[in-house]
């Protein structure tokens, strides 16, 4: 049966096919995992979600440091449960983070977040809640440049990975080892409601050790790589042989790949931003956000003492300090380590995190050469770190549905303007500092080889983005270690929360999925 809250988006948004229902995220029956013994041979047993401490008293003075959705949507919940004294502070001069949004020629471009999936029942109430006008678009299949010559799409990709001449046999191969992972999953992990499960049993532990590939691979279900790869790789959420297994199990669910397989493919985009909901939530719950300040140092007190932050606020050369009760950290914890007055508890957890870059450029350009989508990866360059971009979309046709002859012969062009000339976002991801000026100049060549290679004449760049400590993240040899929910143990021990994605996963949801764990734990 779906999920209440995507029965409501059947209603609201219209008729599309949904694989399973988001909330449900452990599925099964029986367990490959050591020699196909049945589930009962390994008993799930855990403690539970812990309870954690929080703001004492609803008078409490509660400072949240990012204005991004995980910042924003927890300022939400804490004034739905009554606390009246809490207040953002935000360095950028906009409130978002990286669900960022840009209106131009007649659709909003998405900077950071851009698909909307099964899974995202969350976020599907909170569009529900506060833009109720949104719709949800059918994402197109996208195109794969296997080189500047050869085009094809990620289901034959796919569909070649099994090594069958006929579609039908490749396909039934492919749903047998879903099967298989979905018995697996459920094996492992049981039923539970948010995405990340409660902490693991120790033999749990080692059953998903290592890295995503490795944990395929001693599974019998490499056939299902190539998923891992267009949700990770793709996203810019790293390598399959790299990326710790526990990610890729959080994310990439059963009811994810499932979803797929469906007439609609498991993906939608938001036709409106998913910034637009992120501000409309701060306007409709009127919270207190303080733009364009530069939070100094954090020094937090054990006791009454309480939380206190220096800041330069917006406009003045002054440096303030403020206290507070209570601390709430959205940012990637790597990067306060310069600001907040860590305990060597905390530090040896967030030490361990590991982050890459995004840059985002949108660009104007003429037509030049096209795929058959309007969204395209460039395979040759997916597993290249250095800046080479690796995917583009233009939003237009995409949430127009422009696709085949009618997008690659320019039948159905191109905006509510009529201009000739087509907008298309570009992605690169890389791991060294994209500000410094030699990164910088490699990023701007990347991008502009890419637009030669496809005769994308008179470019201009009309904005880019780039987006340091793009997906925190623990190693394997840290998440072997179940610092996720160490973490989640800590929580409230400092006078602190840690939400967004260090403590999670790096997406919309998962940062929504998780401020609503710590408020029903919060004891």
């Amino acid at each position: 049966m779906l999920s209440s809250a995507i029965l409501a988006l059947l209603v609201a948004f219209g008729p599309f096919v949904i694989g399973y229902p988001g909330e449900y995220r452990g599925i099964g029956g029986f367990s490959g995992i050591r020699s196909n013994t049945q589930c009962n041979n390994h008993k799930i047993v855990t403690s539970g979600y812990p309870r954690i401490r929080g703001p004492r008293t609803l008078d409490d003075r509660i400072v949240i440091v990012g204005a991004g959705i995980g910042g924003v949507h927890m300022a939400s919940l804490l004034k739905d449960r009554g606390y009246r004294n809490v207040v953002i502070l935000e360095q950028r001069p906009e409130i978002g983070g990286k669900a960022y949004s840009q209106f131009y020629r007649g659709v909003w471009n998405e900077f950071g977040t851009v698909f909307f999936s099964d899974i995202y029942d969350q976020t599907a109430n909170l569009i529900k809640q506060y833009t109720p006008s949104f719709r949800i678009k059918s994402k197109a299949d996208s195109s794969v440049r296997l080189n500047d010559n050869e085009e094809t799409t990620w289901q034959r990709i796919l569909l070649q990975n099994t090594r069958e001449t006929n579609p039908q046999e490749g396909l039934r191969r492919i749903v047998a080892q879903l099967d298989r992972y979905e018995r697996i999953h459920r094996c492992l992990f049981g039923n539970y409601s948010s995405e990340l499960m409660p902490r693991p049993t120790p033999d749990v532990m080692y059953e998903i050790r290592g890295t995503v590939l490795e944990f395929l691979q001693r599974n019998d279900l490499l056939l299902l790589a190539p998923y891992f790869r267009v949700y990770l790789t793709t996203n810019g959420y790293g390598y399959t042989n790299e990326t710790a297994a526990i990610y890729g199990l959080m994310w990439v669910p059963p009811p994810v790949i499932r979803g797929t397989l469906t007439p609609e493919n498991g993906f939608w985009l938001l036709e409106g931003g998913f910034q637009v909901i992120v501000k409309e939530i701060a306007k409709q719950r009127n919270l207190d956000i303080r733009l364009g300040v530069d939070v100094v140092q954090i020094q937090r007190k054990n006791g009454p003492s309480g939380v206190y932050v220096t800041y330069k606020p917006k406009g003045s050369p002054a440096v303030l300090t403020d206290r507070f009760d209570f601390l709430i950290l959205s940012p990637a914890m790597n990067s306060l380590f310069d600001i907040v007055d860590f305990h060597p508890k905390e530090l040896n957890i967030f030490n361990y995190l590991v982050n890459a870059n995004y840059v985002t450029s949108l660009v104007e350009s003429d037509i030049g050469k096209r795929t058959r989508d309007p969204q395209v990866y460039f395979n040759q360059e997916i597993d290249q770190l250095s800046y080479s971009t690796y995917a583009s979309i233009s939003f237009y046709h995409a949430k127009n549905n422009i696709t085949g002859d009618d997008y690659r012969l320019g039948i159905r062009e191109n905006g509510p303007d009529g201009r000739s000339q087509e907008t298309t976002m570009y992605y690169q991801y890389g791991l060294e500092n994209p500000w410094a000026k030699d990164i910088d100049s490699i990023i701007q060549s990347k991008l502009l080889t890419i637009l030669k290679r496809f005769d994308k004449t008179n470019p201009r760049v009309l904005e880019q983005i780039k987006w340091g400590y793009y997906f925190p993240r623990f190693p394997p040899q840290a998440a072997d270690r179940g610092y996720l929910w160490d973490i989640l143990d800590m929580q409230g021990q400092f006078n602190t929360w840690y939400i967004g994605s260090s403590v999670c996963f790096e997406s919309f949801e998962s940062v929504v999925e998780y401020n609503n764990l710590l408020m029903k734990l919060k004891h």
